[in-house]
């Protein structure tokens, strides 16, 4: 009995033996998996981190997008401002032009009239002369007498 006895001392402590390895190894086992859950919480705390700088920047992205668009069609109104204005000073210049082509015509069609109708000079008659006249028959043989004034129109 000894041998069994023996034998079953030996398969006990074996079988001790092998459970302390398997504890050992299943509180290493433990530990290694504490390690694996903490670092996954670890990394499930920076995902959500990212996930929030991510949909800041989106939204970030997406406001500088709009801000943009904004801006070409800002862009876009000023240069077709730009152009309808350039369009009108170009129609202006145009009109201004006939118009100062049409009054410099016309001044030279009414100083060729004034030429014509108007003498250069504007003759007053001198009424005592004509009176003297009439009392005095020497001077009855020559012409009135006629006062030049200048012709001063002014525009």
């Amino acid at each position: 009995m000894k041998s069994t006895n023996a034998t079953l001392e030996e398969t006990i402590s074996r079988q001790k033996s092998r459970i302390e390895t398997l504890e050992t190894s299943h509180k290493d086992t433990l530990t290694l998996l504490e390690k694996k859950n903490a670092e996954i919480s670890r990394n499930e705390e920076e995902y959500k981190q990212f996930q929030t700088k991510y949909m800041e920047a989106r939204r970030e992205i997406s406001n500088t997008e709009t801000a943009f668009q904004e801006a070409q069609g800002q862009v876009s109104t000023l240069a077709y401002k730009e152009q309808s204005l350039q369009q009108e000073v170009e129609f202006l210049r145009k009109d201004h032009d006939r118009i100062v082509s049409e009054l410099n015509a016309k001044a030279t069609d009414f100083s060729a009239y004034r030429k014509e109708k108007v003498p250069p000079r504007i003759y007053c008659t001198d009424n005592s002369l004509r009176k003297s006249r009439d009392y005095n028959p020497n001077l009855k043989n020559f012409p009135p007498r006629q006062i030049p004034m200048q012709n001063k129109i002014v525009f």
